[in-house]
């Protein structure tokens, strides 16, 4: 990808190959007619491998007459295998997937979510309670049983280590080197403990209790662990670091909630970026300068969310069904999409390199593509459709969407589409002009004869500068090819 970056073409196609190939790879591998038969039958239609070969299927194949998707399903891969997953991460180089069950970890290829090895407690063990977490160098894997801490072999699949402690752990952290572990762990009541382990003895080299209104925030800073606490009644936010004692670092305070029901979200060590969860609104602070960099209000009812590891991107998982991603820039995040789903997730996390997305929700786990995200987010909860007189093109668009898609419907050509640089409030087909309007302006296009605005055709996207004429307010008078400028 990096390679043809430059080429926005031949990026575009590598894009629909690989989209092409992990969609339809389960069905291809089986039969490579199938890539004939139903691959390309079932494509979007504005896939480039459908424009270039669907035409030339045998007739005699089966078609879609009615349902073809409009664009390819941002989800690369989704497994619901019937086990309860309890926590699914990324393995350090992204390639694979480890999913957590009460009885055993599972090595998921990232792509297709198959099946690579399984990793087993011992008769022991006994039931997996708690975290997951891999070594910096992807060799190990660790995770927290009902009677301690079991390290695996990745390469070997087998026991590595065995660490003893009584008492569940709620968060682990490997260290740089990969010498130790610290975990956070939680009694019957009162405060939490920290605990760091030496992996090669298997022995405690540090503990100390921590006191926190809410789950702590574990994460290893340099060469120590550092961890993030938040506290109800002084409404702050403190930062402490573990060594032979608990020193406090920093205090952030905050006063745009209430005091209960506060939790902290997620956190990016890099930027120094928290989201916090309270009073049903998600807001992130940067907690060097105490500036709020997002601010979710109105009906947003938000679950899991999590950065990208540079803190450039954020999601978050909508109790209703749906994650919304939002990216930072000029001093604040703004959201640039959405992608949907049948209800919310337990966790989210962003792949290494920021490319994708996993989240898991009990017995689903789904990893979705973000390249495709666009400047505007994509609606799906209302779309305008006009007919035009003759019945022959239909136009659609996403409601607060850009994009005008314009279909042939008696020809085999591909669709058309039109960037109306506006946030689309309504539209409609009146003879041969498209009228596309939002709460300031209206814009017309032209469809002629032979094809879309003034007989411009091909795959080429049509633009505001081909409009006919657009009106703004307050006089709404004509003005011929002229693009207003609010």
């Amino acid at each position: 990808m990096n390679q043809v970056s430059r080429d926005k073409r031949l990026l575009d196609i590598a894009k629909d190959y690989l989209q092409f190939v992990t969609t339809f790879f389960e069905v291809i591998n089986v039969s490579t007619a199938h890539i004939y038969h139903s691959a390309l039958e079932l494509s979007p239609v504005s896939s480039i491998i459908r424009q270039l070969y669907h035409r030339r299927r045998i007739t005699r194949l089966p078609e879609v007459l009615i349902g073809t998707p409009e664009e390819w399903d941002p989800s690369i891969a989704t497994f619901g295998g019937g086990h309860h997953y309890t926590l699914c991460i990324w393995s350090p180089c992204g390639q694979f997937v480890a999913a957590q069950t009460e009885k055993a970890v599972e090595i998921r290829n990232q792509l297709t979510l198959e099946l690579i090895t399984i990793l087993q407690p011992t008769e022991t063990a006994h039931d997996l309670v708690g975290p997951l977490a891999y070594s910096l160098d992807g060799h190990f894997i660790a995770c927290s049983s009902a009677t301690g801490i079991i390290i695996w072999d990745i390469q070997t699949g087998g026991i590595a280590e065995e660490i003893e402690h009584s008492t569940r752990s709620i968060a682990l952290v490997w260290s740089s080197d990969g010498g130790s572990i610290c975990t956070i762990e939680s009694g019957h009541c009162g405060p939490y403990s920290v605990h760091t382990y030496n992996i090669s003895s298997g022995t405690t080299s540090s503990s100390g209790t921590l006191e926190s209104s809410k789950n702590p925030y574990l994460w290893v800073h340099d060469k120590s662990f550092w961890i993030m606490t938040i506290q109800y009644f002084l409404n702050s936010i403190e930062i402490f670091k573990v060594g032979p004692t608990l020193t406090k670092i920093h205090s952030f305070v905050f006063s745009r909630f209430s005091q209960f029901g506060v939790t902290i979200g997620s956190f990016s060590p890099t930027t120094h970026r928290v989201s916090i969860l309270g009073d049903n609104k998600l807001r992130i602070f940067d907690i060097q300068n105490s500036k709020l960099l997002l601010d979710a209000t109105g009906d947003y009812e938000f679950s899991s969310n999590c950065f990208s590891s540079d803190g450039s991107l954020f999601a978050a998982s909508q109790w209703k069904g749906g994650v919304q991603i939002w990216k930072y820039a000029s001093g604040c995040y703004t959201l640039c999409g959405e992608f949907k789903s049948s209800g919310h997730f337990s966790s989210l996390r962003f792949s290494p390199t920021p490319s994708s997305i996993l989240g898991h929700s009990e017995a689903v786990i789904q990893v979705f593509r973000l390249h495709e995200l666009s400047a505007t987010p994509k609606t799906h909860h209302r779309q305008y459709a006009g007919l035009s007189r003759s019945g022959t093109r239909v136009a659609t668009a996403h409601k607060l969407g850009n994009t005008v898609t314009i279909i042939d419907l008696l020809a085999q050509s591909p669709p058309q589409f039109i960037d109306t640089d506006m946030e689309i409030a309504g539209l409609v087909l009146t003879g041969n002009v498209l009228l596309v309007a939002n709460s300031r302006e209206m814009v017309a296009w032209l469809l002629t004869e032979d094809g879309l605005v003034d007989g411009v055709i091909g795959d080429r996207r049509v633009g505001r500068r081909d409009s006919i004429w657009t009106t703004s307010e307050p006089d709404f008078q004509w003005m011929p090819r002229v693009n207003v400028e609010r």
